[in-house]
């Protein structure tokens, strides 16, 4: 959090109140596993499982502001700005692969199953709020007086899943991938109950969000050997949610006069891109059926953008 208060007289050059949080966050989770790990039916003679389940998460909360508040200020030009700037790479990869199903003192292989998941995770919420209020008088005597509030989040999420199972018994494998990306955040910029004056050039008002996310993930799975009643699945679900309120606005009593021209500014360059995939593969004859193996995949890619812009003028001289 970046006030100024009470006075400030720059004779020449320019004031800027500034501020700017920048976060970069790297996370990566992953799991593997080789091998017959468990009874899967609750006998030794049962079907043989191994898993691997990998989460990587990152999650950013923040309160940015810049401001002159009840203040005096003079100077060539005049900025005040709050940057809110989360970078985030999260990966995560879960990796099963389940072995022959050969048990010592058995004369037949069990059936094996394998089971890979991961998720990727980036959460952002934050407030970030640039302004002039309470009473301040502020004046550019030469270029702009900008007062400007913007987040600029982003995050890259990968994921990746398998399932391998070579029994020849027959078995199960499954490898499902998943990625959640979402942002609620409150930007805004305004110049309240103050007098703002640039003799020469612009007073602008402006507030952005180009909060971007991007996700891939794939989940894959492969079973040979048949399956013996057991499930071939591979999935991908990547999912995106934006919600943001995008202010900026000029009033409670302000009186606002520039040279040149004054701008009230609410911007929205949000993006998302989702991008699921899945392979699913299955040989072998199924031991019980005596029929060909069956795989199924399937992938999900859910997006939703729910956001508020606005800019005003209202109540002011």
């Amino acid at each position: 959090v970046d006030r100024l208060a009470p006075a400030v007289n720059a004779q020449s050059g320019a004031v800027e109140v500034t501020a700017d949080d920048r976060q970069v966050a790297v996370v990566i989770s992953d799991a593997l596993t080789l091998g017959d790990k468990a009874d899967l039916l609750g006998t030794s003679a049962g079907a043989r499982a191994s898993s691997a389940n990998a989460k990587a998460r990152f999650i950013y909360e923040s309160f940015v502001t810049a401001s002159v508040d009840d203040a005096q200020v003079t100077a060539e030009e005049v900025l005040v700005r709050a940057v809110a700037h989360p970078d985030a790479t999260v990966v995560a990869v879960g990796v099963s692969v389940a072995g022959s199903g050969k048990i010592a003192g058995l004369k037949k292989p069990a059936q094996s199953g394998a089971s890979g998941l991961s998720s990727a995770i980036a959460r952002f919420n934050g407030r970030t709020e640039a302004f002039i209020a309470n009473g301040s008088v502020v004046e550019a005597t030469e270029g702009k007086v900008t007062v400007k509030a913007e987040d600029l989040g982003e995050a890259l999420l990968l994921g990746g899943a398998g399932g391998f199972q070579r029994a020849s018994a027959g078995g199960g494998s499954k490898g499902i991938a998943a990625s959640s990306s979402s942002a609620i955040n409150h930007v805004e910029a305004y110049i309240e109950d103050s007098v703002v004056r640039s003799l020469q050039d612009v007073v602008e008002v402006y507030a952005r969000s180009a909060v971007e996310f991007q996700a891939f993930v794939v989940g894959a799975t492969l079973s040979t050997g048949g399956g013996g009643g057991l499930p071939r699945l591979g999935g991908s679900i990547p999912l995106g949610w934006l919600e943001s309120t995008i202010l900026a606005h000029i009033g409670a009593g302000a009186a606002v006069t520039a040279g040149s021209a004054v701008t009230v500014d609410a911007i929205d360059d949000s993006s998302l891109l989702q991008v699921g995939g899945t392979i699913a593969v299955a040989t072998g004859t199924d031991p019980k059926k005596n029929q060909g193996a069956a795989a199924v995949g399937a992938a999900v890619s859910v997006n939703s953008i729910e956001n508020e812009v606005k800019a005003w003028i209202a109540d002011a001289g």
